[in-house]
């Protein structure tokens, strides 16, 4: 195995587990992790927990009592010991009781902002919470627990929330339908061989980060890629900024076409932002005809020069009775907004604005 790829390493105040193909296990991440034994679950767990410690975050780990003691086993083996760090709070363990974690479920996430407050308070860099599911096997607690982790792809998705989830279930006691629905939810997947330490991470598949209609990356991975440009900006300075476009009035190009006609000029037109951006910026796809754009060092004037360029651009479409209009929403770093949420709200109402004001002009054109 690579050297780079097993390494645990920092990069300026960026924290991570590092895999395969530049995958790291940042704060904010969500990954999986599937064991057959309660040996392997311990050392694997051990270690995440002995590198959260190393880079200043705070490990909180729930599971059953027994499965913790093996954790603590491997941190002693790593010169950590485990009664000192939990004495001082600078480790947490919860034990879920004797058979479920399924009550701890519907309350996980509020006593985990608890933590978060807590890792603040301590000057850690985060929290990063292993969570032992693998007492989950009936179909009902199975399904809450599907919901769960939808719930927690929405959080670390949509907020700069300061934690690292990672979720552990047996492949024992779940089905192949169930562990599709995990990989599916999860962008990373932590695997662990007995010849090979420490346990590295993989990306699950490309798939996962792909509009499998344009093969343009999806919203999954803008956040990812997102952050990261926040990260990096908030550190050295200067700009970037964030572009939303829509299809002007697409639904009625879908009517007048057919859908299977809608989809090939959506193929087209992606390829045509692609090839007319710079190659550092990344375009995605953001749901039907929305395309949002990811632009380092972008200033106000360089979007809105962009902007007369695509919009040059889409005329290569060419359509009988019809031409492609893009209509546009934006914000930029840090004139607009400090926060990924501030800058998208900054950026969603920018494009309803134009939205409404090109309904005006064409219904004062009508009269």
């Amino acid at each position: 195995m690579n050297e780079i790829a097993r390494s645990s390493t920092c990069v300026g105040e960026v924290k991570f587990l590092q895999g395969y193909d530049r995958v790291h296990l940042k704060i904010g991440s969500h990954a999986l992790f599937l064991s057959s034994e309660q040996e392997e679950w311990g050392k694997v767990v051990g270690r995440l927990v002995a590198v959260a410690i190393e880079h200043q975050e705070l490990p909180v780990v729930f599971s059953s009592r027994e499965n913790f003691s093996k954790v603590t086993d491997i941190l002693k083996e790593s010169g950590y010991a485990a009664s000192e760090f939990l004495k001082r709070k600078e480790m947490i363990f919860s034990s879920y009781g004797e058979n479920s974690s399924d009550g701890f479920l519907q309350r996980v996430f509020p006593v985990l902002e608890g933590f978060v407050l807590d890792s603040h308070q301590l000057k850690k860099a985060g929290v990063r919470c292993i969570l032992d599911l693998s007492s989950c096997s009936n179909d009902e607690s199975l399904e809450k627990v599907l919901a769960f982790e939808k719930e927690a792809c929405e959080l670390l998705g949509s907020h700069e929330f300061p934690l690292t989830l990672i979720c552990c279930y047996d492949l024992r006691k779940i089905e192949g339908n169930f562990t599709m629905k995990m990989l599916d939810l999860h962008p990373h997947a932590i695997f662990h061989s007995d010849d090979e330490e420490p346990p590295f991470l993989v990306r699950i598949a490309t798939r996962l980060f792909k509009d499998s209609l344009t093969h343009l990356y999806n919203s999954r991975y803008l956040v990812e890629r997102f952050q990261e440009e926040l990260d990096r900006t908030r550190r050295y300075g200067g700009k970037f900024s964030i572009l939303l476009s829509d299809v002007y009035r697409f639904r009625n190009i879908n009517e007048k076409f057919g859908y299977v006609r809608g989809d090939r000029i959506l193929v087209n037109l992606a390829r045509i932002l692609k090839e007319a951006v710079r190659k550092v910026d990344l375009v995605c796809r953001y749901g039907d005809d929305s395309f949002i754009f990811l632009l380092p060092e972008t200033s106000k004037e360089g979007v809105k020069i962009l902007m007369k360029r695509l919009n040059q651009a889409v005329k290569k479409i060419k359509m009988k009775d019809c031409q492609l209009e893009l209509l546009f929403g934006s914000a930029t770093f840090p004139d607009d907004g400090k926060t990924r949420e501030a800058l998208f709200d900054k950026t969603i109402k920018s494009l309803k604005k134009e939205k409404s004001q090109k309904s005006a002009e064409k219904l004062l054109t009508a009269i």
